[in-house]
């Protein structure tokens, strides 16, 4: 067992353990004790940015589908959301609602397209 140098000049708390830098653990002011602290999980890591970025470019998609690109970056974040849902168990509806999203964005585009180019044909 480890031991700080000069025992009560280090005050009691938790700190790093000396054996796993990635614990932390209880100082009694003298020794190192058995308690360890659970891990402490960041908040900013917990979440699922591909996921959330999805979901807001199918929004978008579904409303103003310029050239494509929300379709197609609302696919991607998707499918990159997807992958990081596995992982970690977070954001798994919004990476699939962003897909489902981002394909009706693609087929109202095509369907757009569809209609003008029927439109201009017949108009002639």
């Amino acid at each position: 067992m480890s031991f700080l140098p000069s025992s009560g000049a280090v005050p009691a708390g938790w700190y790093p353990d000396p054996e796993a830098a990635d614990v932390l653990r209880w100082w009694d002011g003298y020794r190192w004790t058995d308690d360890f602290a659970p891990p402490v999980i960041d908040p900013a890591d917990s979440r699922n940015g591909y996921a959330t970025a999805s979901l807001v470019f199918g929004i978008i998609a579904v409303g103003f589908n310029l050239l494509f690109l929300p379709s197609v970056l609302a696919l991607a974040f998707g499918g990159a959301g997807l992958g990081k849902a596995r992982r970690m168990g977070e954001g798994r509806g919004m990476a699939i609602a962003g897909l489902v999203l981002g394909v009706v964005g693609v087929v109202l585009m095509i369907a757009l397209i569809v209609i003008v180019v029927v439109v201009g044909i017949r108009s002639r």
